[in-house]
Formats: C-alpha cells, structure tokens, sequence
C-alpha cells in the first residue's frame, strides 16, 4: 500500500527528506494561489452588480455613492446638503436649485442615524472635495450632536472602520500607500465586505435589487406623500438615540471641524436647525425641554462664534400636517423648508 504524503502527520513531514518538504510545500502554496485567483476571478465578475455601500459597511447608501460619482464626473453641484434622513425627506433639492438659481443645482447627501462625526468624515473628505460646492447646508437635530447617543457612535465606528473610511482616515505613510495600492488593485479587496454576506451575493445572482427611494439628486421621496404616523418602534428608536443626552463635546467639534473645512475652500455654510413635531420628540430627551433648550442654545452660540447662517426653522411653527413623523418632513413640510433654506442662501 501506498502512503500519500498528505496522509502524513506533522512528524513524519519533518522526517522527511528535505526535496520532499519542498515539492509538498510548493503544491500547498500552488493551490493557495489558484484559489485566490478564482476567488478573485469571481469578484471581479461580481463587482459590477454589486452595491458600493459594502466599502462603507452600508453606513452610506450605495445609490448616494453612484449619484456622487456621475455628478462629479458632470463638474459637481453649487449646494450640497448633508445630514441625517431627516434632512434626506426634509430640503428637496431640485427646488433649492430652482430658488436659488444655481447652475451647475444642488445634491443632498443624507445617512439614516449619523453623528456629526460621521457627517463630518464623510463631507469634509468624500463629498465636497468630489462636487466642490459654492454652498454647503448642514442640517442638524439635538440627536446629531447628542455626545453620548449609542446608536451614533455606532454609526461613526462602522463609518471609520469601512475600507473607505480607512482609506479617507489613513495618512501618507508606507502602510497606508500600500493598503490604497491593494484597494484599486484587487476586487476581492474592494468587495470583501459584501461577498461576506451571502444573502447579497445571491441577490446580485438572481438580479434582485431593492427599490430605491432616494432620487438623481439625493432627496428620500419615500415620505413625500405620506401623513403623520407615529409608529412605536420609531419611538424606541428616537428616545434611545437620545437618552442619555449631552452637547457641547466631541460631536460639536466635528460640526467646527467641518465649518472650519468647507470656509478654507471658500464654502460658504448654512447651518440648519430642524424642525421636529415638538410636543411629541422634545420629551424623548432625557430630561425634556431641558435637554432640547440646551441643544438650541449650544446651537445658536456656535453658529454665532462661527460667523455662519443659521436657520432656526423651529422658531416657526410646524403644523401635523407637514411631518411624516415626528422628525421627517413630507413633501409639503419639504417645500416649507427648502424655501426657508433658499432664501438663507440667497441673503
């Protein structure tokens, strides 16, 4: 009988005359490198359908990525709007380049559930240096600039932690050269994080793709037409976002940070507080109107010390009949608002 020496134990390898332990290492590294070759084959096959938001762990929505891209390819836009998807349902953008005249128009750039870290990461070194914008409005709420909000630190982490966000993050050393060099060379690098998920995989097979509700310029028109409801787990969601609640740290550094990044490109920023249903999202913070009344004042100093517009719609009133919820906008609390950011603009 006939031993193989893949039937060998790890002694009986070491035994073995040294040509031997080459030829059987050399066929084990051969079969390594076939298999990376095919799995790379397969990415590469693969990428084309798959969304781009894998590179930022799906922290971004991939349709955002691909607007981004062609509009940058196009010569970017005058205004770009960023936030979270309240500011998403919130200023319709093709209205604010109708009021204001743009024209190469205006893009928004929301993610659902951010810090002003993440808004921050994803402005100051994506978006604006690919559509250098003339204007840029940032929208906040209390819970953007919450500093103790667990769920937006989680959303700053997968941000950073994404192969994007390590590319944004990285500086000019050797490692990070040679990690940016793997990326653009290598599929299987680009597309890891989707090809983890077999159920996306799978989709991309069978040609299944969700429907997308954001629009060519960036707007979430999945709430345009809708009336307000107040669904209980978005309730559990909101007052978790904001329980405990604290301002005036890590979170408003990022927000100066990014003032401070868009004015030294000749930026001109908007800062925009929105607007929420106040009877029914004020008392999800901590300590109620306490709470929201330091978030406004912290607000109003900052924009103050900053020198920058702010439009403070909550000084207005804002009817049921404007919100989808009780912190999104429909489409005619959208008009509402857009108009209001226009003319901040245009004075």
């Amino acid at each position: 009988m006939t031993t193989s020496v893949d039937d060998l134990g790890a002694s009986e390898v070491l035994a073995m005359p040294e040509p031997r332990r080459r030829r059987r290492g050399a066929r084990v590294l051969c079969a390594v490198v076939l298999v990376l070759l095919v799995v790379e084959l397969v990415a590469r096959l693969l990428e084309p359908q798959l969304s781009p938001a894998a590179r930022w762990n799906h922290a971004v929505p991939g349709d955002h990525l691909e607007n981004v891209e062609r509009l940058s390819a196009a010569g970017g836009v005058d205004v770009l709007v960023v936030g979270s998807s309240s500011v998403g349902s919130g200023v319709d953008p093709d209205q604010l380049a109708d009021d204001t005249r743009v024209r190469r128009g205006a893009y928004n750039l929301w993610m659902n559930g951010p810090s002003a870290q993440s808004i921050e990461l994803l402005t100051s070194r994506f978006a604006m240096p690919a559509l250098s914008p003339q204007v840029l409005v940032v929208a906040v709420s209390s819970r953007e600039l919450n500093d103790v909000g667990r769920s937006q630190r989680d959303h700053v982490e997968v941000l950073r932690t994404s192969s994007a966000g390590r590319t944004l993050l990285t500086g000019e050393g050797p490692v990070a050269r040679l990690e940016r060099w793997i990326t653009r060379a290598s599929a299987l690098v680009r597309t890891r994080q989707e090809l983890r998920q077999p159920s996306r995989v799978l989709d991309v097979l069978l040609g299944r793709r969700e429907r997308s509700a954001i629009g060519p310029r960036g707007m979430d028109t999945e709430r345009v037409d809708q009336t307000l409801e107040i669904l209980p787990a978005h309730v559990e969601q909101e007052r978790e976002a904001l329980r405990p609640f604290a301002v005036g740290g890590a979170e408003l550094e990022a927000l100066a940070e990014l003032v401070d990044a868009a004015q030294a490109r000749g930026i001109e920023v908007v800062l925009v507080d929105m607007p929420v249903l106040e009877e029914v999202y004020v008392p999800y913070h901590q300590r109620g109107v306490e709470d929201d009344r330091r978030y406004r004042a912290v607000l109003a100093s900052f924009a103050e010390a900053q020198d920058v517009e702010l439009v403070q719609a909550r000084e207005l009133d804002w009817d049921e009949d404007l919100f989808a919820d009780e912190n999104h906008l429909n489409g005619k609390g959208a008009r509402r608002l857009t108009g209001l950011v226009g003319d901040a603009i245009d004075r």
